[in-house]
């Protein structure tokens, strides 16, 4: 094989419920992880040796300041390979804007080098290499839906439910992470914001009360530097979305429908304005993404 192309997904946070400040300088956190079926497009090509990424996204970089360059040469590291790779990133994740893009790309380097250098790493093995590249990268390994604790890298699966449409609304800006968090006041977030209610809700697919349920404890100091991410929220409560609510460190929105007509109807309406705006669905089998004969395990070693 010399060539894999592989979609790599989106994710938005269903719940995320911040900690303590830890002694690595990140967070405790609790977090609901959700895949959705908005991607990039990663085409990975043998060479002879070296990393090449190139990105149709000028915003991104190309060099190792690249999550998925990173990623391919972590796992040059681990197996002691002498191969090269051409990465090449259709993107069409927003970036910087709270739906793990970058991670993502990450994520799918690492199955994608597996099979393409015929590495035989199972699955256990590729995520823990994940852990080291960042907080959401393990999650688009390991399943659709998650709860991720301590920096939200210790993941343990939820049930998939059924799909559900999405709206996700980008207001064309880049929020810093470090920003949102430094901006946090862990004494004036909501006591009451509850993962376990989250998850009870989610195992018996009540949708409708979920909407009601949803939070982000980063939302309210993000909404200090950019006041809009309120005004998206206000305008897909408006348009019949049944929750409303920032993904992890923003400031894309995402709404929650129960119809995918209405959701298709809300979509269309908010695209009168500047805003970008994405009409999509939960995803709840991996296998329906990563459908190439098992990017892990393929070949024992």
């Amino acid at each position: 094989m010399k060539e894999i192309k592989i979609k790599s997904h989106a994710k938005i946070n269903l719940g995320m419920k911040v900690y303590r400040k830890r002694e690595d300088g990140f967070h405790e956190v609790e977090t609901i992880l959700q895949m959705v079926d908005l991607y990039d497009t990663v085409t990975l090509r043998r060479i002879e040796a070296g990393i090449v990424v190139s990105c149709n996204n000028g915003s991104v970089p190309e060099d190792e300041n690249n999550l998925a360059y990173r990623a391919a040469e972590l796992i040059q590291g681990h197996i002691k390979v002498n191969k090269g790779v051409l990465i090449k990133i259709d993107k069409q994740i927003p970036v910087s804007a709270g739906l793990g893009g970058g991670s993502s790309n990450a994520a799918v380097t690492l199955l994608a080098l597996n099979r393409l250098w015929d590495l035989g790493l199972k699955k256990d093995e590729l995520i823990d290499l994940a852990k080291s590249l960042g907080s959401d990268v393990p999650f688009f390994i390991f399943g659709t839906r998650a709860i991720g604790r301590g920096r939200g890298e210790e993941l343990e699966p939820l049930s998939p439910g059924e799909r559900v449409p999405i709206v996700l609304v980008n207001p064309n800006l880049s929020l810093s992470t470090s920003l949102v968090y430094k901006n946090l006041n862990l004494r004036l977030t909501n006591k009451d914001n509850n993962i376990n209610l989250l998850m009870s809700l989610l195992n018996k697919g009540e949708i409708k009360k979920i909407g009601r349920y949803i939070f982000n404890d980063l939302e309210s100091p993000a909404i200090k530097s950019f006041p809009v991410i309120k005004d998206i929220k206000d305008k897909l409560w408006s348009l019949g979305a049944v929750g409303s609510m920032m993904s992890g460190s923003g400031p894309t929105v995402f709404g929650l429908f129960t119809d995918y007509n209405i959701a298709k109807e809300a979509c269309h309406r908010l695209r009168e304005g500047e805003w970008s705006v994405f009409l999509t669905e939960t995803i709840v089998d991996l296998q329906e993404i990563y459908p190439t004969a098992n990017l892990w395990g393929v070949v024992k070693r």
